[in-house]
């Protein structure tokens, strides 16, 4: 490859969505302030289709995805790395064999794939969307519905106020009611009342919030929007939505040629959800947007590149929520960070150790705000479930984890859930904060007369923490501390001497 060729490629960025209807790529490069597209790619894959009762992705939907990820793996290969984001969404969220999938999908694209949760699906939707807009502060309600799950996000400029993601999808609701037979009334009907049930305990809190727009994002919704009258373009109205769900029921199916024939068999069930929203929400009209999620991974990129990094805002307004001894969680993360950089560890997945170090550091006695007793447990399970914008779900896992190995006993359990390896890593930052929460015990803004150093132990995992000279003689505590410390991690096979 030329060199001029290279420098072009660096400026592009990817974004692929394993969606739960179809698996999209979009390649753009930045024009000024906003993303000039330059290649678009989208298969239905379906793979809520190949969910099974129990959870299970088949072989089929596997091998069908597979093929279609390593086609998009070839628009990728002249791409940074750096610029590229694949995110999962509803149906890798609830396979019981999605971590086994996800093992061979990255390695038909060539790139980590992150899983996201619905809240953080919710939040890059809205950001795809509104980054297509002008910049105001109106407040707007978006709508995106996709194969197993529909996003709720109300927001005023560029920032989200409400969100939700919901399951109930178009792929989904399509199997249930529309799998066996032609689209009848009673079977809409039914679609339609379902779709209700599960938007109607959201549906007061919206509206009482209210909206100066309301705008639907996806293919669903882009598809909906053809079978409206003409003059309606890029619209859907109440009255359009109600002759066109007569006409689905006069013809039995969805007849429009020019959308695709696998959009067409779950179009149906989009259109009972439209319905739905229509009817809870009490909407007139619906807009649709140019851009959804995969527009707004490309802006998460873009604001990471520009140290904007969304999780870092997440990781602050969360301390704020605990009320976090901010001086402490710096201190222990200044230090946890320290010591990490020693050891040179590599990106897990893409992400970078040393963020997850800082972010654990800051974040560490959030549990405090419910009780000083066990507080690491509590700290384990409010970053476990709580919503964290910008972060993948195996980032949030690790820095709840990390949190969880604080003190006293390592358990096993959570070490057994990693993937071989990826175990060596997370112990290396384990130890890390152990020994940054025991040298900041003090909570002193200077902990230490000069930086301790470590190194990587020679012959078996573990490592060697040096200590300036006579410092431990003057710090008791912190010398038994550290003496039990060694016991705990010799427990769990790592190695760690001190002098």
């Amino acid at each position: 490859m030329s060199e001029t060729t290279t420098n072009a490629a660096s400026d592009y960025y990817a974004a692929v969505d394993l969606g739960s209807n179809s698996f999209h790529l979009l390649v753009a490069k930045v024009a000024g302030n906003r993303l000039e597209v330059v290649d678009r790619y989208k298969e239905m894959v379906q793979i809520a289709r190949g969910l099974d009762a129990r959870g299970v992705l088949n072989k089929d939907v596997q091998a069908n995805a597979l093929a279609v990820l390593e086609r998009i793996s070839q628009r990728l290969r002249d791409i940074n790395p750096q610029h590229i984001r694949a995110a999962g969404t509803k149906t890798l969220r609830a396979a019981r064999n999605a971590d086994k999938f996800l093992k061979k999908a990255e390695a038909a694209l060539g790139h980590p794939i992150h899983i996201i949760s619905g809240y953080e699906e919710a939040r890059l939707v809205y950001q795809g969307v509104v980054s297509s807009l002008e910049n105001n502060n109106q407040r707007r309600l978006v709508i995106d519905i996709g194969g197993g799950s529909t996003e709720f996000i109300i927001g005023e400029g560029s920032r989200p106020r409400l969100l939700e993601s919901l399951s109930l999808g178009c792929v989904v609701l399509a199997e249930q009611h529309f799998k066996f037979g032609p689209v009848t009334r009673e079977r809409m009907r039914a679609a339609y009342l379902s779709a209700c049930a599960t938007i109607e305990p959201i549906a007061h809190a919206y509206r009482s919030y209210g909206w100066d727009m309301a705008m639907g994002s996806s293919g669903t919704m882009r598809a909906a929007a053809e079978l409206m009258a003409a003059k309606d373009n890029g619209l859907i109205t109440r009255e359009n939505l109600h002759r066109v769900i007569e006409q689905t029921i006069a013809d039995g199916e969805v007849t429009q040629t020019s959308v695709p024939k696998l959009r067409r068999d779950v179009l149906p069930a989009g259109l009972a959800i439209i319905q739905a929203i229509f009817d809870q929400l009490q909407l007139e009209q619906l807009h649709i947007a140019d851009a959804a999620l995969k527009e707004g991974l490309i802006y998460e990129i873009l604001g990471r590149a520009a140290d904007s990094d969304s999780r870092d805002e997440s990781v602050r307004r969360l301390g704020d929520i605990y009320q976090c001894d901010t001086a402490q969680g710096e201190r222990v993360a200044a230090m946890a960070v320290c010591l990490a950089k020693q050891l040179k560890l590599p990106d897990i997945n893409g992400t970078r150790p040393l963020h997850l170090m800082r972010w654990a550091g800051q974040l560490h006695e959030i549990g405090l705000h419910i009780s000083h007793s066990s507080f690491h447990k509590h700290s384990y399970y409010l970053l476990k479930h709580h919503d964290l914008g910008g972060f993948a779900r195996f980032e949030q896992h690790w820095l709840a984890s990390l949190v969880r190995l604080q003190r006293n006993e390592i358990k096993q359990k959570l070490l057994d859930e990693l993937a071989d390896a990826d175990r060596p890593v997370f112990l290396h930052m384990a130890a890390c904060l152990r020994l940054a929460v025991i040298l900041c015990r003090g909570r002193e803004d200077e902990p230490l007369p000069r930086a301790p150093v470590v190194q990587p132990q020679s012959d078996c995992p573990g490592l060697q923490l040096t200590l300036p000279d006579n410092w431990l003689n003057e710090h008791p505590l912190t010398a038994i501390n550290l003496y039990n410390e060694a016991q705990m991690l010799s427990d769990v096979g790592y190695a760690f001497s001190y002098r």
